[in-house]
């Protein structure tokens, strides 16, 4: 009976215990204390399956709270400092500056493209007016007479021993001074024939390069007289004297002497260079035909002869 009895107390003891919700008695906890040790050794495990568990949940919470997040970060609107105002406001001004400087830049651009036509024009206008200038001031000599030495009180005899003389009479009927730097005079055989045919034949003037009138300079409106001593016993003088014999001759027994119908011209030509103030190199040409009767010169009206630039 005791037994009986001691077995029932042990039950309802359990029983006790199991009650869910109710914290066991200190004679429980005493008596469970050694067995919760006991296991301690095989917690471990436990918890290594548990973990798992959270780490899937937090997955499965975290991006819906990341994406809570973003939405409000996006829907707020945060408040600009006037740090930030004014590094705005540098940004633009800075913007505008660069702006109204290539505005300008441009602006400068063509301003000095403009500039630049407008002197190319006036240097092409500067550039005509002085051509134009020069063509008004410019000098000109012009050859106005020729003549011989002596003239009539040649005798034509070796003997009278008189020197030989060609000179030119030579004027600058332009504006400004005139610097003669070259010259020639040549009085060539041309042959026998009539004065036009023989000018057909020798269209080209040949200068013999041999007698020179010399250097000179000559002011607006001045004439000088340039002579040219021919060599003694030359062959320009022997044409010379040879043509006034002749004629003596012919007019001694009865001839006459008519210059267009002389067979037998004798010319002298030659030229004239000389510069101006600009260094400009100019030229003039004349041929003059010898008369045997006055010992005069006429000039020859040949285009090819006589000339000036």
């Amino acid at each position: 009976m005791k037994l009986i009895a001691f077995a029932v107390l042990l039950a309802i003891m359990q029983t006790v215990q199991s009650v869910p919700g109710k914290a066991p008695s200190n004679s429980a906890r005493s008596s469970q204390h050694v067995p919760q040790n006991a296991n301690a050794g095989k917690q471990p495990a436990q918890t290594a399956t548990a973990i798992p568990a959270n780490d899937d949940q937090n997955k499965r919470t975290a991006p819906a709270e990341a994406d809570a997040e973003k939405t409000i970060i996006i829907g707020e609107t945060a408040p600009m400092s006037k740090k930030d105002r004014w590094d705005k406001a540098y940004v633009v001004f800075t913007g505008l500056l660069v702006a109204i400087g290539a505005v300008g830049a441009c602006a400068a651009y063509r301003t000095l493209r403009a500039i630049e036509a407008q002197g190319v024009t006036m240097q092409g206008q500067l550039t005509a007016m002085q051509a134009q200038l020069i063509v008004m001031q410019r000098p000109k000599l012009a050859v106005k007479h020729v003549f011989i030495i002596p003239d009539q009180s040649i005798t034509g005899r070796p003997e009278d021993g008189h020197t030989w003389k060609v000179g030119c009479l030579i004027a600058n009927v332009g504006e400004s001074p005139a610097d003669v730097v070259d010259s020639d005079l040549s009085i060539p055989n041309l042959g026998i024939g009539r004065l036009e045919e023989i000018i057909q034949v020798n269209s080209v003037p040949h200068y013999a390069k041999k007698y020179s009138f010399g250097t000179c300079r000559l002011q607006p409106s001045e004439s000088r007289k340039v002579t040219v001593t021919l060599d003694v016993n030359s062959e320009e003088i022997m044409r010379f004297r040879t043509a006034r014999a002749y004629l003596k001759t012919k007019i001694e027994g009865g001839g006459s002497y008519d210059l267009v119908s002389d067979t037998n011209p004798l010319i002298c030509f030659g030229f004239f260079k000389y510069k101006d103030a600009n260094g400009i190199a100019r030229v003039t040409g004349f041929a003059w035909q010898w008369n045997k009767r006055d010992m005069s010169f006429a000039r020859l009206d040949n285009p090819n002869y006589e000339y000036t630039d």
